[in-house]
């Protein structure tokens, strides 16, 4: 794809996706600056594509011109940048836009200048005029190393599995594009695919090969041993289960005096007898889509176990029935939560997205659903309430906001003594202030999923009234190539 259709397609998906998102970023204009900005006919912008690797800082030009050619000094020219691979947004200053390679990547750079906003719209944006696009392509950090994991599995002959390897940077981050390719240095005692898939074939000893296309390489030393596997026992033999439910088969080796063969990995396979679509997993779990009798075969070193499995079609979803409804056709509704109030009475708080004002939560009386009351709201400083959530005995609330005029986004918690008209008794944005997108309760502890960081903060409500930091936890520590959306919990585990 040639960088002038990238950049196309890039400005496209910017105009149609983030017209919210800039017009909220957009600075007051001086009627100067938006008379100077009637006079741009053109933006040139140098170099018009750019590279650049993750973490350095690059300089680029854009020069305002009217019909003639001529430079047009005084306008407001802006740049902003959708992607995150490139971080920088913000004022043209002296025909220097700054931007920072945040993560591997293909971006678009869009530069535009401010005019009056009866003078020209672009894509329901007033006040926007001649917008242009630089292509940006960020490169990683080098590769400096791979890593190879130690495989979980003892390399019997006539079994097979995979291994797995990483290229890792000078930074000590995982490489983004990077691709690791094995060989073996003697196929006779132990074969590997390209792709890690290793099949030992006799005992000895063998060295194992993982290289990157830049040549760094690492080496594996894996000794394979017979097999002693006589056969595979399999439980149950016969099973029946529904569409959609998981069900385990237990697989154990055996060797010539029954004992467990143990590290030794085994190959599944699930086959149709009277319909297709099943699968089973490395752990045994076994899911048929499609009603049917089905075949599943553990398999190692020549040895096979089997058992039949019959599903039948799960009963027909019980219909839901709409009783009643709150509305506000002013505003999108982004979150809810429903509960139990200390009062007796049912109520449900709704959050807002941006489209139509998103500062606000709606509290709703519930208690008859064939009548639901709007009853109160609570309006804080943000573009979106994202999400609602009520401690468990609702006594206390927590709602998340994004967009803050000062930028001081995170959370706001809700004392709920009259749960039909909360009040705010509390807020925390240390280490927040980018935006909480979605939380989840435990007894008295929070945790609140950070936009910015894709990381998840911990937060420590036992005195709801003074909200402090109780931990974080993040993917990949140091990465940037992430995201971390929503969080869920059945009391045990976080999702």
């Amino acid at each position: 794809m040639s960088r002038v259709v990238l950049a196309t397609l890039l400005l496209l998906g910017l105009t149609t996706v983030y017209p919210a998102r800039v017009h909220a970023q957009l600075p007051p204009a001086t009627p100067e600056q938006e008379a100077a900005g009637l006079r741009v006919a053109h933006i040139q912008i140098e170099p018009g594509a750019l590279e650049m690797t993750r973490g350095d800082t690059a300089r680029v030009r854009a020069v305002l011109h009217d019909r003639d050619g001529t430079v047009v000094p005084g306008a407001q020219a802006l740049f902003f940048s959708p992607s995150r691979a490139v971080r920088g947004q913000g004022l043209v200053q002296n025909e220097t836009i700054v931007l920072i390679g945040r993560e591997p990547g293909e971006a678009s750079v869009v530069v535009f200048v401010r005019v009056p906003s009866d003078s020209a719209k672009f894509q329901g944006i007033g006040g926007i005029k001649q917008m242009a696009a630089i292509p940006v392509s960020v490169k990683d950090w080098a590769v400096a190393k791979v890593e190879v994991e130690q495989p979980m599995y003892t390399p019997y002959v006539g079994s097979t599995f995979k291994l797995h390897a990483r290229a890792l940077t000078d930074r000590g981050t995982e490489h983004e594009t990077a691709k690791v390719a094995w060989r073996s240095e003697n196929p006779a005692i132990a074969r590997i695919t390209p792709g890690g898939v290793v099949t030992p074939g006799k005992p000895g000893t063998v060295t194992l090969i993982a290289s990157t296309e830049s040549g760094v390489s690492a080496q594996h030393a894996m000794t394979v041993v017979k097999n002693p596997t006589a056969r595979l026992a399999i439980s149950p033999m016969t099973l029946s289960t529904r569409t959609g439910d998981v069900v385990h088969l237990d697989v154990q080796a055996l060797d010539a005096k029954d004992q467990a063969v143990k590290g030794l990995a085994l190959a599944y396979s699930v086959f149709g007898i009277d319909s297709a679509g099943a699968m089973v997993y490395p752990d045994g779990a076994f899911v048929a889509e499609n009603p049917g009798a089905y075949r599943v075969v553990a398999s190692t070193g020549g040895r096979s176990a089997e058992a039949i499995v019959e599903a039948t079609r799960r009963p027909p979803p019980t219909p839901a029935r709409k009783v009643g409804q709150g509305t506000r056709t002013e505003v999108s509704t982004s979150d809810l939560w429903v509960f139990t109030g200390k009062d007796g009475r049912d109520y449900a708080y709704t959050g807002t997205h941006a489209q139509g004002g998103g500062q606000r939560m709606f509290v709703w009386d519930v208690t008859d659903p064939a009548s639901i009351q709007l009853i109160d709201s609570v309006v804080v400083d943000a573009r979106v309430v994202n999400d609602v959530k009520v401690n468990d005995d609702a006594s206390w609330a927590i709602l998340t906001r994004e967009g803050a005029s000062n930028r001081q986004n995170g959370v706001v918690v809700l004392d709920l003594a009259d749960p039909a008209h909360p009040t705010v008794i509390a807020e925390l944005t240390d280490q927040l202030t980018s935006g909480i997108h979605n939380v989840w309760i435990i007894g008295d502890m929070v945790y609140a999923v950070n936009d910015g960081t894709a990381s998840m903060n911990i937060l420590d409500l036992s005195d709801p009234a003074n909200p402090k930091h109780a931990g974080h936890w993040e993917v990949r520590p140091g990465e940037s190539s992430k995201t971390l959306h929503d969080v869920w919990s059945d009391g045990s585990y976080l999702y």
